[in-house]
């Protein structure tokens, strides 16, 4: 990986230098351009480039077009656009000229060494090194011992390259390793005894790792993947799912009726859903921010510093989980009620908080880190207990006859879901609990 090299041609100085930064400590070498001038052209002309970096918004020519003119030329390079073009029909134009894998900004760093990993060892010499072998693997009139698998890879490898090549006799074990592996093809390769040598073939005659098929528990799993990817789509933001979805379906014959069997729940008119992505950006990028943000409660504007940690939903809205620069404490926020987002200069507050320990003793999203646990018990009426039985409150429920018992902070959240119930639940204790119901319902019969 140390030779691979990737040419990278992004106009914003700041991400140019970080994209430079990341992918050399992970081992790359790079070239870096803002611009494309004749110095791009030279480069591809006198260094064997391994992948292609490029974004779309470019001064004097868009991305897409410098690409499609090079392939036009014979250019072969594998191509990642990493663009704020995020729109369906963006993505597919990139695909379209070209693209081997297409990012989205802002981006999760280590989501993008990832995909340039996955596509340089794809188009590289190492799956032509595996392509080879699976074909000394499946041969059935001829042995191939050790000396015979390297003399036979290195020679057809140097043909295809034009160039002296050679595959050591440990690269043929650790293909044979990879290959046999789970994580690799589970390939059947065996290795057959003739006196002190061994020779090495497939145990079944048709396998190859070309057209492995999937299992049909990978198919069910891979198609309850995509009904959960289906809930994201509707996401300003992650439109790039929908791009995913119709690749696998397509490429992987999946789903050819293109029936849903199953919806979630979402308000795509809610305020707020825009910053959705972002955000889960910067939580990943550890990035501290500035919201800008008007409260219910509030008729003015506030301002704060954030570092972002969490996102939560909640009935059927979102929030942002956060530590408050200013209160020195963990600060919830309705995305709905966010008006901007900005970058701050503040240094990032690393998270040290478990959110599974931090939502277990309370109803939704408010946790008042002051109040204590209280032991609350709420009697059901008789139709209510087989649904509550069924949709359990809390983790800490029980019941015993027609008490309902739980273990809880008390929270807006928590008072709010006792009232939708109605008639069908009256609150015994503790006594600040059945005041605090009482309050609420003498406010509600005002209004009629």
């Amino acid at each position: 990986m140390s030779n691979k090299l990737i040419l990278i041609i992004e106009d914003e100085e700041d991400i140019l230098e970080l994209l430079e930064y990341t992918l050399q400590k992970e081992g790359y070498e790079t070239i870096g351009f803002l611009n494309i001038d004749k110095n791009v052209r030279n480069i591809l002309n006198e260094e064997h480039i391994d992948l292609i970096l490029m974004d779309r918004n470019l001064p004097g020519m868009e991305g897409t077009t410098f690409i499609n003119e090079i392939k036009q030329q014979g250019y072969c390079n594998p191509v990642i656009y990493v663009t704020a073009k995020d729109r369906d029909e963006d993505i597919i134009e990139g695909f379209e000229s070209h693209a081997d894998d297409y990012i989205t900004k802002p981006f999760n760093l280590k989501e993008l060494c990832a995909r340039v990993k996955a596509v340089i060892k794809r188009t590289s010499k190492d799956i032509d090194i595996l392509k080879v072998k699976d074909i000394v693997y499946k041969s059935s009139n001829k042995k191939f011992y050790i000396d015979d698998l390297i003399e036979f890879c290195s020679k057809v490898l140097s043909e295809h390259y034009a160039k002296s090549m050679s595959v050591s006799r440990r690269q043929i074990f650790d293909d044979i390793d990879f290959m046999k592996s789970e994580a690799g093809f589970e390939a059947p390769i065996e290795s057959y005894k003739e006196g002190r040598k061994a020779y090495y073939r497939y145990s079944e005659k048709d396998f190859s790792i070309l057209k492995k098929p999937l299992n049909p528990t990978e198919l069910i799993t891979l198609n309850e993947a995509l009904e959960t990817l289906n809930r994201m789509n509707s996401l300003p933001g992650f439109d790039w799912v929908n791009s995913i979805q119709t690749k696998l379906k397509s490429g992987l014959d999946l789903d050819k009726t293109n029936q849903q069997i199953i919806s979630f729940e979402e308000n795509e008119f809610l305020k707020g859903i825009e910053f959705l992505n972002s955000l889960y950006q910067y939580i990943i990028q550890k990035q501290c921010l500035e919201i800008y943000y008007k409260s219910f409660k509030s008729d003015s504007e506030s301002t704060f510093v954030i570092s972002p940690y969490y996102l939560k939903q909640y009935n059927n809205r979102w929030f942002l989980f956060g530590w408050n620069h200013q209160f020195e404490n963990i600060q919830n926020l309705a995305l709905d009620r966010i008006l901007k987002i900005e970058y701050s200069i503040e240094k990032y507050i690393v998270n040290e908080t478990d959110f599974n320990e931090y939502f277990e003793d309370i109803i939704g999203v408010t946790n008042d880190k002051s109040a204590e646990v209280q032991n609350i018990k709420i009697q059901l009426s008789d139709k209510i207990i087989p649904y509550i039985i069924s949709k359990p409150i809390h983790g800490s429920q029980k019941i015993l006859g027609n008490i309902l018992t739980l273990e809880l902070k008390i929270n807006y959240e928590l008072e709010t879901l006792i009232l939708s119930y109605g008639e069908n639940m009256k609150v015994i204790e503790p006594p600040i609990l059945v005041d605090k119901i009482k309050n609420r319902i003498n406010k509600t019969s005002n209004f009629y």
